[in-house]
C-alpha cells in the first residue's frame, strides 16, 4: 500500500512523526472520502462476558443485560470489571473502559444492582463462595476492524476519533482498503470533519482521551 508523504494540501501542522498503517473504510458515503477525513472504529454491536483470566475465587457471576448490554457511548474493545473490595455475600467492582479508564464503581449483591454507563450488567454474589479482591471479569464490545467518518453523536464506537485518511478513498460501492495515519500533527481547517465537532480543541481533546498521539491543530493558533 503506497503511504502519502508529500503533503500539497498542507493537511501536516507540525513536526511530529507520522504513523500510518494499511485499513479497510465501511462501505458507505455519497462520494469518495477526502484526505484527511476524521476516522472513527465502528463496533458490530456485539457482547460477551467471561470471568478474567485464571478465573475467580468468588463463585458469583456478571451477567450481561437481555436487551441493552451496549449503550450508546460503548466503544470496542474488553472493559475490565474488578473486585477492590470483599464482603460476606457482596462486594464492590471498579469498571474500566478499554483505554483504562476508570468509568465507575458497582456493588455485588444477591439480586444485583445494575451497572449502566457504557456497558449494563450486574454482578451477583454467592454467600459462601464469596469474591475476593482481584476477582473479575471481562466484558468485550465487538469491533467490525472497519472504519468510518467520525460523528460525535454516532453510538456504534465511531464517536471516539481513532485516525486521519491518508489518502483518498471511495468506499461508496464496497468496502475499500486504505491507509489511514494514527499519529502526527494535523491541521484542523484542512481536514474533513463532521460537523459534530465543533473546533480544533474540542477534537485534540479527545484524541488526548482516547491515548492516541494525533494532534490537532488550528492555522488561527500555530507558531
Amino acid at each position: 500500500m503506497f503511504y502519502p508523504a508529500f503533503d500539497p494540501s498542507n493537511l501536516r501542522a507540525g513536526g511530529a512523526d507520522l504513523i500510518a498503517r494499511d485499513i479497510t473504510v465501511a462501505m458507505g458515503g455519497a462520494a469518495p472520502y477526502m484526505r484527511g477525513t476524521l476516522l472513527g472504529r465502528a463496533s458490530d454491536g456485539a457482547a460477551s462476558s467471561a470471568a478474567k483470566s485464571g478465573g475467580n475465587t468468588g463463585t458469583g457471576g456478571l451477567v450481561l443485560d437481555a436487551t441493552t448490554p451496549r449503550l450508546a457511548n460503548a466503544i470496542p474493545g474488553v472493559y475490565q470489571v474488578r473486585c477492590i473490595a470483599a464482603a460476606t455475600g457482596a462486594g464492590t467492582f471498579r469498571v474500566s473502559d478499554p483505554q483504562g479508564r476508570v468509568i465507575g464503581d458497582v456493588a455485588a449483591s444477591v439480586s444485583g444492582v445494575a451497572f449502566a454507563d457504557q456497558v449494563k450488567f450486574v454482578v451477583t454474589a454467592i454467600t459462601g463462595h464469596d469474591f475476593i479482591v482481584g476477582d473479575g471479569f471481562d466484558i468485550t464490545i465487538g469491533a467490525t476492524d472497519k472504519y468510518v467518518p467520525c460523528v460525535a453523536s454516532a453510538i456504534d464506537g465511531s464517536q471516539v476519533p481513532a485516525a486521519v485518511l491518508a489518502a483518498d478513498t471511495d468506499a461508496t460501492g464496497a468496502d475499500a482498503a486504505t491507509v489511514a495515519y494514527f499519529a502526527g500533527e494535523f491541521a484542523f481547517e484542512k481536514m474533513t470533519v463532521d460537523a459534530s465537532w465543533t473546533s480544533a480543541a474540542a477534537l485534540d481533546a479527545a484524541f488526548r482521551q482516547a491515548g492516541l498521539p494525533i494532534y490537532i491543530r488550528s492555522l488561527g493558533v500555530l507558531g
